[in-house]
């Protein structure tokens, strides 16, 4: 697992991510696409508590109004690969 401090069960890694990326909607969002995509694209590969900690954070950051169409397309892409 890359990074043990992002992937700690805690979820903070992935609060922190989501939080940045939640920042970059206004400020730049084809930068904020590129750490979704990254960040958590790849959420199949973990066990279940940590796809679940990610899942909800992609949830959150879906919530953003005014979401970008490119990053509401990459969140729409993981959940639906999620089943939901």
């Amino acid at each position: 697992m890359g990074n043990d401090a992002y992937h700690n069960l805690d979820g903070k890694g992935y609060i922190e991510i989501a939080n940045l990326s939640i920042k970059m909607v206004d400020i730049n969002p084809a930068v904020c696409g590129w750490i979704v995509r990254n960040a958590f694209n790849s959420f199949k590969k973990y066990n279940k508590i940590r796809q679940n900690l990610m899942i909800e954070e992609v949830k959150r950051i879906s919530e953003i109004k005014n979401l970008p169409s490119n990053v509401y397309e990459i969140i729409k892409n993981i959940l639906e690969s999620k089943g939901e």
